[in-house]
């Protein structure tokens, strides 16, 4: 903003100077003042023109002592070559993520990779990618944001512990024990009436009912499942010829 406040007053003194003097050394250095301070502008208003960017993370869930990963791509799809590019990432993360000055010319592309450690646990954040350009002398200068924020969970390290192993366990229903269990074991190969003490998931229930004419209704029912059978009885009496 200074610099822009100086040269302001520097071009209207000029201005005053060679129109009330006349002379040609001042009108010289008018044009020549307006000449850099124009192409400067137009140099900045295309800078950000035709450009492609985005970037990428490889994790967005990592420990302590892990490193993150970042890719970026930039690449020119137009034929005005840009001469100066800022690219960088705003991001609380403790060790940062580094920026990059760079410039493309007509059709180019330029992408890298940058590796940052995960240095303490929390939730951090990784603002939208900013890119900034401008003129040679700092008079103008334009930026631009690119893609969406991410938000990045960083967990306690986890650390082996020497000489310790998980004790020895049995797997389950492979050998038999003298009481009940309360837990149907998935490698049973057989199937027992309910009896007391049994979980209700091994309810096994029989409704049997036999009379003249009427149907026999067995009812099974194993963890939450019914299966009902029927099947037809006749009953016949013998009967003597007269």
């Amino acid at each position: 903003m200074i610099r822009r406040v100086q040269t302001l007053a520097i071009a209207t003194t000029l201005v005053l100077a060679a129109f009330s003097t006349g002379q040609p050394f001042l009108f010289y250095l008018l044009y020549l003042a307006i000449l850099v301070i124009g192409g400067s502008y137009i140099l900045t208003r295309l800078g950000l023109t035709d450009l492609e960017a985005g970037y990428a993370v490889n994790q967005l869930h990592g420990r302590v002592g892990d490193n993150l990963r970042v890719t970026y791509t930039l690449r020119n799809a137009g034929r005005t070559p840009k001469l100066w590019l800022e690219v960088y990432n705003p991001t609380n993360l403790p060790a940062g993520l580094p920026g990059r000055a760079l410039s493309l010319g007509p059709y180019g592309e330029r992408s890298w990779v940058i590796k940052t450690p995960l240095n303490r646990r929390g939730h951090f954040r990784i603002e939208p990618l900013q890119i900034r350009t401008g003129d040679p002398f700092g008079l103008f200068e334009a930026s631009a944001a690119v893609g969406q924020g991410l938000s990045l969970v960083v967990y306690p390290r986890v650390d082996r512990l020497p000489l310790w192993r998980l004790p020895a366990a049995n797997i389950e229903g492979s050998h038999a024990a003298p009481e009940r269990t309360l837990q149907t074991t998935p490698l049973a190969t057989t199937v027992r009436p309910w009896a007391p003490g049994d979980s209700m998931n091994r309810n096994a229930t029989r409704s049997f009912t036999i009379s003249k004419g009427v149907s026999d209704s067995r009812r099974e029912t194993f963890a939450g499942s019914t299966r009902v059978i029927t099947s037809t009885v006749r009953s016949e009496h013998p009967h003597s010829t007269g």
